[in-house]
């Protein structure tokens, strides 16, 4: 049903039968080469470690698990960083965030 999406922002799940289903527009997983898990571990902070280094002015701050983030470019400008839009608590998931 959702499907022709090709959306990453989009899912379902069905966890009283461990089911899931998620898609990505084509072309999109060239970092992630489809293991996501894998990327969040050693890429994407790699890739967050050059942000930080080269541009934010101010220590990032951290909420919602480190799933928001926060720091300052320049005096005028705000670097929001959404790391996810679940896992903002321990317990996981919509419900619980």
């Amino acid at each position: 049903m959702i499907e022709p999406f090709h959306d990453r922002h989009t899912s379902i799940s069905a966890t009283d039968i461990k089911r899931r289903f998620e898609s990505m527009r084509s072309g999109t997983d060239r970092l992630t080469n489809g293991n996501m898990s894998e990327f969040r571990t050693k890429p994407m902070p790699a890739l967050w470690a050059t942000t930080d280094r080269k541009y934010l002015k101010t220590p990032v701050r951290k909420w919602c698990n480190d799933q928001l983030q926060y720091a300052h470019v320049d005096d005028h400008i705000g670097y929001p960083r959404i790391v996810s839009f679940s896992g903002y608590t321990d317990e996981g998931g919509f419900e619980a965030g």
